[in-house]
């Protein structure tokens, strides 16, 4: 049983944040941060302030707060604390592409995380350089970091473990093992299908998109293209509404129907691209996937 109410607020905005409800989540950390100070609770109101911090970026504030995080981590001495307030530094610096920082802070998340013992955030650290990898296309180290944390993580459906296997099995098709490629990507799509997060689904089936372009199934890579652009505007994800644009230009234009290529290229202009517009000529030009990033 949980001692104090810093503890059970702490404790459910935890659970708050593992189910996606992150405004209650930040009013739950917020609670067990102002509890802590007023009882004087340092090491508590550290932990709640991080925890507060992350939710506050998946919501999307993101100025300022890798420097919160760091004086935190200079004088708190909890091993897990210390690994949060790293991560998340971390996560703050790859979300402002500032990558050399981002990639120095995962390396001290990765020393904390040694130290707590705990494989859920060796599994975090794992997939943080997985990412970092990824986007700097270095496709077989972010391979190897993904399959670590795999390794590490619960074999249960989860929204974290399906969001690894997207990144492993993209980086898989990417690297030519189309096979492991598609294994990876369906489990990942049934797993967010299982938990009913359409809003995430966009990705793996853009994914898949792009494997069966490499194989060349156009049509299997229009379906899932165009179910991917359905659920991204159901859910306002701007970066899957505009990778679903690419590669639903270029499945069409592969299909031999430069006309829905060109309709496609089109609303990707006017929709993100409003001031250039030669680029639904470009495009049907080239081969889109030689210069599209599914995953930055």
């Amino acid at each position: 049983m949980l001692d104090n109410a810093g503890e059970r607020a702490l404790s459910a905005g935890v659970e708050h944040s593992k189910s996606g409800r992150f405004e209650q989540a930040r009013e739950a950390f917020s609670s067990a941060e102002s509890w802590a100070l007023d009882h004087q609770e340092p090491a508590l109101a550290d932990r709640a302030s991080v925890f507060r911090i992350a939710v506050e970026m998946e919501l999307g504030s993101i100025q300022g707060q890798a420097a919160l995080l760091q004086r935190i981590l200079l004088r708190s001495h909890e091993s897990e604390t210390c690994f949060f307030a790293a991560y998340n530094t971390a996560r703050c610096y790859d979300l402002e592409s500032t990558f050399d920082k981002a990639h120095f802070y995962a390396e001290v998340a990765r020393k904390w995380a040694s130290q707590t013992e705990r494989e859920d955030c060796l599994a975090m650290t794992h997939n943080l350089f997985g990412n970092l990898y990824l986007v700097k296309s270095s496709f077989e180290q972010a391979g190897e970091e993904y399959e670590q944390a795999l390794e590490l993580m619960d074999v249960g459906r989860s929204i974290d473990r399906a969001l690894v296997l997207d990144n492993l099995g993209y980086t898989k098709v990417v690297l030519g093992e189309i096979e492991a490629g598609f294994t990876l990507l369906y489990e990942s799509l049934r797993s967010l299908s299982y938990l009913g997060e359409e809003s995430l689904r966009p990705r793996p089936r853009l994914s898949l998109c792009y494997a069966y372009l490499e194989i060349g199934r156009n049509d299997h890579a229009i379906r899932q293209a165009t179910k991917a652009l359905a659920e991204a505007r159901d859910g306002g994800d701007d970066t899957s509404i505009k990778n679903s644009l690419y590669l639903l230009g270029q499945a069409n234009n592969l299909e031999g129907d430069p006309k829905s290529a060109r309709a496609f290229f089109s609303e990707l202009q006017e929709a993100f691209y409003p001031d250039n517009l030669q680029i639904p000529d470009f495009l049907l030009a080239i081969d889109v996937r030689k210069m599209l990033h599914l995953k930055v």
